[in-house]
Order: structure tokens, then C-alpha cells, then sequence
């Protein structure tokens, strides 16, 4: 019992090293996750890739409205995947990000998932 007190008291002291592919400042990306009535989906993992790149660049879960955000960097083509059990994947394939920090804005994307199996009807 001890044990396990200290490592919650230690726990948040510790951090993970800073990605340093994650821009802080850059055009922003808000990804809202819907289901296939249209109702916001919390928990989602959403991925964020370059296109020039293999590896996810930025991952995240959607929040309890259903959103997740992200910090990209300029000028970039970038592709965004959204999965969870349950459902199919849903992409969001090419999109390109402002050119210069003066057409800063914030995006928004929504991504709809659909069902991987049979829907059931419950009454």
C-alpha cells in the first residue's frame, strides 16, 4: 500500500522528453470525431502524419466533446486517421497548412465514422 502511494506522489514529477517534430506555434487543427448519426465520439485516438513521413507525428484522444487539437507546423502537407473499435477507420488524406504566420487561423475538420458491423436496432 505504501508503494503504491509513493509512485502516485512521483508520478507526476516525472515527464516524458518533448518531441521535438511537435511544433509549439504554428497553424492550428481542431478534429472533431462523429458517429454516423452525427453525435461527437469522446476517446477517439486521432493521428496526425506529414505526408513526406511514415511515422505519426502527433497523436491524441478526443476530449469529452468529442475534439482533439493540434499545433502543425507551416507549409506542410499533412494526412489525419481517426480509429477506434468498433467502428472503420476514417481519414481526412491531404490537406495543406497555411504558408506564413499572418494566415495564421484555426481549422476544423470533422471526421465520420462508420459502423464495422451490422447495426442492431434496440426497443
Amino acid at each position: 500500500m505504501l508503494t503504491l502511494c509513493l509512485c502516485f506522489l512521483i508520478a507526476p514529477i516525472v515527464s516524458a522528453p518533448a518531441d521535438q517534430s511537435t511544433p509549439t506555434q504554428g497553424p492550428k487543427v481542431i478534429v472533431e470525431v462523429v458517429d454516423p448519426l452525427w453525435m461527437t465520439l469522446p476517446g477517439i485516438d486521432v493521428r496526425v502524419r506529414r505526408e513526406d513521413r511514415v511515422e505519426p507525428l502527433q497523436r491524441g484522444t478526443t476530449s469529452k466533446s468529442g475534439t482533439v487539437e493540434f499545433v502543425l507546423s507551416f507549409s506542410a502537407r499533412y494526412s489525419i486517421e481517426a480509429k477506434h473499435p468498433g467502428f472503420k477507420s476514417g481519414r481526412v488524406r491531404s490537406f495543406h497548412t497555411v504558408s506564413s504566420p499572418s494566415d495564421q487561423t484555426t481549422a476544423r475538420v470533422q471526421i465520420r465514422l462508420a459502423l464495422s458491423g451490422k447495426a442492431i436496432e434496440i426497443q
